[in-house]
C-alpha cells in the first residue's frame, strides 16, 4: 500500500468513527452546566494529577494537602451523620422507646 493511500484510509477512519462527535460535544456541555462542581473537581483532579507525574517535587506539596484535604472532608462527613442521627432521634422521640417496654 502506498502512503498516500494509507493516510486517506486513515483519514476516512476517523471521519466515520466521529460520526456522534456532535452528540458527544453536546452533552459534554450540558453535563458541565447541570454539574459544575463535579466538572471542576474533575479538572483539578486531572491537573493535579498530571503535575505529580511530570514534576516530583510537586509530590511534596500535593500529597500532603490532599491527605490534610481528605481527613477534613472525612470529619465533615462523620459531622454531618451525627448531626443527622441525632436530628432523627430528636424529631421522633416516640419511635425509641416504644419496642423496648
Amino acid at each position: 500500500m502506498i502512503s498516500n493511500e494509507f493516510n486517506n484510509t486513515n483519514e476516512n477512519t476517523l471521519f466515520n468513527n466521529c460520526s456522534n462527535c456532535d452528540d458527544l460535544s453536546n452533552n459534554m456541555k450540558n453535563f458541565t452546566k447541570s454539574n459544575p462542581t463535579l466538572a471542576t473537581g474533575i479538572l483539578v483532579g486531572s491537573a493535579l494529577i498530571t503535575a505529580n507525574i511530570i514534576s516530583p517535587s510537586i509530590r511534596k506539596i500535593t500529597i500532603p494537602t490532599c491527605k490534610f484535604v481528605a481527613k477534613q472532608q472525612l470529619k465533615l462527613l462523620a459531622g454531618v451523620g451525627v448531626l443527622s442521627i441525632a436530628t432523627y432521634i430528636a424529631s421522633h422521640p416516640n419511635d425509641m422507646g416504644d419496642d423496648i417496654m
